[in-house]
């Protein structure tokens, strides 16, 4: 039988990271986040996300495609966060944090 403790997240094991709904824009897609307590942004380019986002039927735009995979970014965002330091409160995605994600 599984023990409470054998499912405690590792310190490199992102899974408390709680996401604002939607995107601001700020030169580039801003996702908003909480990691134990600190707030987060995660910074998604345009040119990233027009080369890592599947085109979601229906989505007129970057802007709506961005919206529309909002799933996609926050995987891809707890990928960058396990592989930097907790310290960063701006982290800029990167093509390997969905590339993992696939």
């Amino acid at each position: 039988m599984d023990h409470p403790s054998d499912h405690r997240p590792t310190p490199n094991s992102p899974t408390d990271v709680a996401f604002a709904h939607g995107f601001q824009w700020a030169g580039s897609f801003v996702k908003l986040a909480t990691y134990r307590g600190r707030p987060l942004s995660f910074r998604l380019s345009t040119q990233l996300a027009a080369n890592c986002l599947a085109p979601q039927p229906g989505a007129i735009g970057p802007v709506q495609n961005v919206a529309a995979n909002e799933p996609a970014i926050e995987r891809a965002c707890r990928r960058a966060l396990a592989r930097l330091s907790h310290s960063m409160a701006t982290i800029d995605l990167q093509r390997q944090d969905f590339d993992a994600a696939a």
